[in-house]
Parts: structure tokens; sequence; C-alpha cells
């Protein structure tokens, strides 16, 4: 194991699970103001810091306008629910909670945390960091690799869980955890790219089989046959929502 070891924190998700587990009892201030959102962050994020003990950590985080990906397909995560408004409420104070810690938050505009979370996840591997990417989203799975692992949070009952590539490969029968982009293509997201929601049976994963019936139709799509054909192949949409590029340009403190 490497001395410098790095959390890269997805921000968005601690947030969620905060507001969600305190739903029915939500932690109010006394000026009226729903913190549980808050709270479920400093919970997650201190527990790292005390029981990992991180040489450095940073917080990832959606740049909250128009992406690469609505450029290419519009309708990309167009049936997502609204973001509660009680948890939107709590997003200033989580920057200066991340303040108040130390910790920087990374955003780019056209970017989303996973985008963030692959590059620096890439660049701190390279330079000889133990990377942590610290998110419950499978998709960070295709990140993994060597000296870069995936930390899924707790959840009820079950404390948080490390993914090394061997993991990864065991728990989603996949032959590397790069193939993961073609496992969340066929498996489908029925708020993110919900065309191939249900569409593959998830434990009878084959790429080659995907191949075959890609586009809907009995011919591959190679790559080659147009956007118009990319467009309505809901293989190629899918691996193009879900690839997380290593290489966007540096992001931005929250706070610039």
């Amino acid at each position: 194991m490497r001395v410098k070891k790095l959390f890269i924190i997805d921000l968005m998700p601690f947030l969620y699970k905060g507001h969600f587990v305190f739903l029915r009892n939500p932690r109010m201030t006394t000026t009226g103001l729903n913190v549980s959102a808050l709270i479920g962050l400093a919970n997650g994020v201190t527990s790292i810091l005390a029981e990992h003990k991180p040489t450095h950590a940073v917080l990832a985080m959606d740049s909250g306008g128009p992406t690469f990906r609505h450029e290419a397909f519009p309708s990309y995560k167009a049936q997502r629910e609204k973001m509660p408004e009680d948890l939107a409420a709590n997003i200033p104070y989580a920057f200066e909670l991340a303040e108040a810690l130390g910790i920087p938050v990374i955003r780019k505009d056209g970017f989303e945390a996973d985008d963030v979370m692959g590059t620096l996840a890439a660049k701190a591997a390279a330079e000889g960091f133990e990377v942590f990417c610290a998110t419950p989203d499978k998709d960070a799975a295709q990140l993994v690799g060597p000296h870069i692992n995936l930390f899924r949070p707790g959840h009820g009952k079950d404390g948080p869980e490390i993914y090394d590539e061997e993991r990864v490969k065991e728990h989603w029968s996949l032959t590397s955890p790069a193939q993961m982009i073609d496992w969340l293509a066929l498996a489908g997201d029925g708020g993110q790219h919900p065309r191939n929601q249900g569409r593959w049976r998830k434990d009878s994963f084959s790429t080659a089989g995907a191949v075959r019936y890609c586009g809907g139709g009995s011919r591959p799509c190679l790559g080659d046959q147009g956007q118009a054909r990319r467009e309505d192949c809901r293989w190629c949409r899918g691996r193009e929502d879900v690839q997380v590029p290593h290489n966007h340009p540096n992001g931005r403190a929250a706070g610039d």
C-alpha cells in the first residue's frame, strides 16, 4: 500500500443520504432550517477521515449546468426527479463545512462529479497515490485499476466496502472493471438512460451478445454508421452516457 492516500468523495450522494435517512424525523435548526442533508454529509466525511486517515481528501461535485452528455443526447437524465428544496438549501452550507474541514470542493463547468473523480483518480495514481473513490454510484467501478479503488459507503446495517480490481470483476461478473461501461449501458438507469431499462437481464450479461442486438436490429452498430444510427442505438447511447473520461481539463474550486 502506498504511503500517500487520497479519498475523492462524491459530495451529492452523501447529502442525499442524509436527507432521506432523516426524512421522517428531519433535523431542524432553531430557525427552522432542515439540515438533515448536511448532517449526512458531515457524518460521512468525518467518518472517512477518522477511520481511514487519508493523507489527502477532496470533494467532487457536478457543475450544476448542462454537460457534454446533454449536448450529445438532449434527453440525458430528463426523467430524473427534481432535487428536494430542503436538500438544495443545504448545498451552500456544504461548501462552508468543506472549508471548515480544510477539504477543497472541485467542480468543472460542463462535467459531472464522476468526470472530476475519474480525472483526479488517474492523475493521482500516476503521481504515487493510493486512491479511493468514495461513492455509492456503480458508474465509478469502471475507474478501478492499479492503485485506484472504489469505496462504497455503508448502507443500513452494512458497513462500507472497498472494491479493488478483483472484487469488481467478481461482484459484477466482469472480465475487467472497464467492462462496467457495457454492463451499465445494458442494464440501464431509469432516470439516466431510460431506453435501456429492463431490456437486458443483468445476470446474463454478454458484450458480444449486446453488440449482436445493438440498435434494436440484427446488425451490430460498429460506431461508424453516423449520428442518426447512434442516436437510435440503445447500447451506443448507453455507453456514451455512462463512460467516465479520465482527462477533462482541470476543475475549479467551488468558491472560485
